[in-house]
């Protein structure tokens, strides 16, 4: 599934071409992009890259940087962090100019409601989603949803997520991404907190071959289960700590980033995500009586 979705790069569009060029561009403009796809894969290209190596991967491959100018819009679905304002390379004078011109239809009568469930204002947003990491207000979107966003995009368009939830968590929480601008790292990492999708019951979608289940793979999320199913204390208990570490060395693994898995653990602890969860589901039960 997530090579699917990498494969998705250029593909909008790609039928309409047939009816408004020759045979002979529409050929080349289908080498460059699977030529840019094999590059997507070898790199692992995902939103967790940072902006100079895209750069680079996009000018290993001529053509590329024209096709997905073409298809900006899917573009930085795929590639979000070129939102960040100075972020964007070649492409930011473009970005600037959709972001612009989002802002400017999106002038409404202060009486409207659209969107305003979003908001931590309880306003419409001052951008549309996809241009929250370049708005200085992060177009006063809820953190939670900034961080869906980024991680999987918007509800019904292209969903960039190459990775499950945790491996973004995981590398948002390392030193890889201090690339990032502070107050937007620390903004996904709050949405996080309150987007509890994180938890995994089995092993990654993308996992390599030398990772195998073991007898405690899992075992943090059945206990977060077991003490809000049954309304008692959690505790994160050895067998707890031992999965969590399992789980995070997977990560780095699968991110290629070479970090410090105690480090990223006692975040991920002191961070209050686990809590946060496990009230989550306390609150989701007591919902449904």
């Amino acid at each position: 599934m997530w090579l699917n979705r990498l494969l998705r790069w250029f593909a909008p569009g790609l039928h309409l071409w047939e009816l408004l060029i020759g045979r002979g561009e529409l050929i080349a403009k289908k080498v460059i992009q699977r030529k840019w796809q094999e590059v997507v894969v070898e790199e692992n290209i995902s939103q967790t890259t940072k902006p100079e190596r895209l750069f680079a991967a996009i000018g290993s491959v001529p053509g590329s940087f024209e096709l997905l100018l073409e298809s900006l819009s899917y573009t930085i679905c795929y590639a979000p962090q070129l939102t960040i304002k100075g972020f964007g390379g070649p492409f930011e004078a473009h970005i600037e100019e959709l972001y612009q011109h989002d802002v400017r239809k999106r002038v409404k009568p202060a009486t409207t409601r659209s969107g305003t469930a979003l908001t931590i204002n309880g306003r419409s947003p001052s951008c549309d989603e996809e241009f929250a990491l370049r708005d200085p207000n992060f177009g006063y979107y809820k953190p939670a949803h900034v961080t869906c966003q980024f991680v999987q995009g918007a509800l019904m368009g292209p969903s960039p997520n190459v990775f499950d939830h945790f491996e973004y968590l995981v590398w948002l929480l390392s030193e890889d991404s201090n690339w990032l601008p502070r107050i937007i790292k620390n903004y996904l990492l709050k949405g996080f907190l309150d987007w509890n999708v994180w938890p995994w019951h089995d092993m990654p979608r993308r996992k390599t071959d030398d990772m195998h289940r073991s007898d405690v793979t899992g075992s943090l999320m059945a206990a977060m289960f077991e003490a809000a199913d049954k309304d008692i204390d959690f505790h994160l208990t050895e067998v707890c700590l031992s999965d969590i570490n399992e789980r995070i060395g997977w990560s780095l693994a699968i991110l290629e980033i070479d970090d410090d898995i105690e480090a990223i653990k006692k975040r991920l602890i002191e961070g209050g995500y686990i809590e946060r969860c496990v009230t989550q589901y306390r609150r989701r039960r007591a919902s449904i009586g």
